[in-house]
């Protein structure tokens, strides 16, 4: 699978689910927990000898299946279980994943004798390059400069600025140095990156390969319907003030189509992706503008004692969000586009550039979660603790603790996903739910403090 079966996937998924999905809001791609799981059947399969493409298809045809089932039988209410709990948790995993495959590139460019120091050295430099460009432009629309719908615009583009950015450093590098860098694989004709068949071979295995995909065919089910109904709690967040329904078995049968057709054709598995969800539905809330009246106090230097009541600028209040499916459908058009008329233009782009790309998308959503912002209380002074609303109604030591059994969760994961039973780690996710439960149903933390550390996002 490269570079032509992920756009391809992209566009396939992404326009089935735009035209047919309950929520249409969500945007489907690969994920890192599913780059993991794919990652480890891989090698669990090259180490037996068996046909990866056809293990693969296999255990995406019973996946399909049983999402099938999901479906229809509405196993997806059982979201009103997930609570900030598991959401951070899960994000933090996807973010980390991102984070550690990036770096992890970067640095096999230093270690392989195969590559040039200059070219290894490069590669670092597009990466950071389109790194920062994109993390930059990003934090634009909070700042003063420019005027709000110029900062906002470049803010949107902003990943797409810093891959525009790093493919003009790299082509510098490459003019003035004389070098290669790695690009994607892309064909000359319409075929896969390979050249195999479009169709995968399913019967070039024997039966009891067949059935024994059903095993990592219910991990990677419970990675599909985890991320996919996180992905659309998030979404149907009450703070986004969304008028319309979720649909959230239709979108589950959506999946297990695109699945199945996915599965078939060798393509990477389509889900809904958390952080691309959430940028497209920033792109789309709408505002109003309120004036806002404040009380402060005056300048101390100043003989008057009295407070003054200030009027303040104008401030945006979002009102809600455009929710229709022309936006996806349009995207994921193009990316089919792309694919179908630019592979010149695809074959320009460096592989660091990718990689760059991949830690923006870490790094700037690992940051969002609260339980990434309660994780750095063991790395502070109590005594310059910030007097959060967790340590206020908590204390910092239950605070603490609850962002322990957090970590601890998130590290077994990680353990088990680099061993030999690697292909079992998406068990562990599964019981963040229950987990979370156990917590207040043995009394472990009050109900008081569970509202406050794992409140819903209201």
């Amino acid at each position: 699978m490269g570079t032509v079966e992920a756009v391809g996937a992209t566009a396939i998924g992404g326009v089935l689910y735009a035209m047919f999905s309950g929520q249409p809001l969500t945007i489907i791609g690969t994920t890192g927990p599913l780059l993991a799981f794919l990652k480890v059947l891989y090698e669990a399969c090259k180490s037996r000898g068996i046909p990866f493409l056809t293990m693969y298809a296999w255990v995406g045809l019973w996946s399909s299946f049983f999402l099938y089932l999901s479906a229809f039988f509405s196993t997806s209410n059982l979201v009103e279980y997930f609570t900030k709990f598991t959401d951070d948790i899960f994000s933090t995993l996807i973010s980390v994943i991102f984070i550690y495959e990036a770096v992890k590139e970067l640095y096999l460019n230093f270690s392989n004798p195969a590559i040039a120091g200059i070219q290894a050295s490069s590669s670092l430099i597009v990466a950071f390059t389109t790194f920062f460009v994109a993390s930059t432009l990003s934090k634009l629309r909070k700042t003063p400069f420019f005027p709000r719908k110029v900062r906002d615009t470049i803010s949107d583009f902003a990943p797409t600025i810093g891959v525009l950015s790093g493919i003009n450093v790299a082509r510098a590098a490459v003019a003035k140095y004389q070098f290669s860098l790695p690009m994607l694989a892309v064909p000359e004709v319409l075929a896969t990156t390979s050249g195999r068949p479009w169709l995968v071979d399913l019967f070039c295995v024997s039966n009891q390969v067949k059935l024994l995909a059903v095993l990592p065919a219910l991990m990677a089910t419970v990675l599909l319907f985890m991320d996919q109904n996180i992905t659309v709690r998030l979404i149907m967040s009450k703070q986004n003030k969304l008028k319309k329904g979720s649909g959230i078995h239709l979108d589950m049968l959506m999946v297990a189509v695109v699945t199945t057709i996915t599965s078939l054709l060798g393509m990477p598995w389509m889900v809904a992706a958390t952080v691309r969800s959430l940028a497209h539905l920033r792109s789309l809330k709408e505002y109003r503008t309120v004036e806002e009246k404040e009380e402060e106090t005056v300048d101390e230097l100043s003989s008057v004692e009295s407070k003054v009541e200030e009027q303040k600028g104008p401030k945006l209040e979002m009102t809600g969000v455009v929710e229709q499916r022309v936006s996806g459908l349009m995207i994921h058009t193009l990316i089919g586009a792309a694919v179908l008329f630019c592979r010149p233009l695809l074959r320009m782009i460096p592989v660091s550039v990718l990689t760059g790309l991949f830690l923006y998308l870490g790094i700037s959503s690992i940051g969002t979660t609260d339980f990434f912002q309660r994780s750095l209380l063991f790395l502070a002074d109590p005594v310059d603790a910030p007097r959060s609303q967790w340590i206020k109604v908590a204390g910092l030591k239950r605070t603490k603790l609850f962002t322990a059994v957090q970590l601890l969760l998130l590290s077994s994961m990680w353990w088990i996903k680099g061993t030999a039973l690697g292909v079992f780690f998406p068990v562990l996710i599964g019981l963040l739910a229950p987990v979370r439960i156990a917590l207040e149903k043995f009394n472990l933390f009050s109900k008081k403090e569970l509202e406050v550390l794992d409140g819903e996002i209201e």
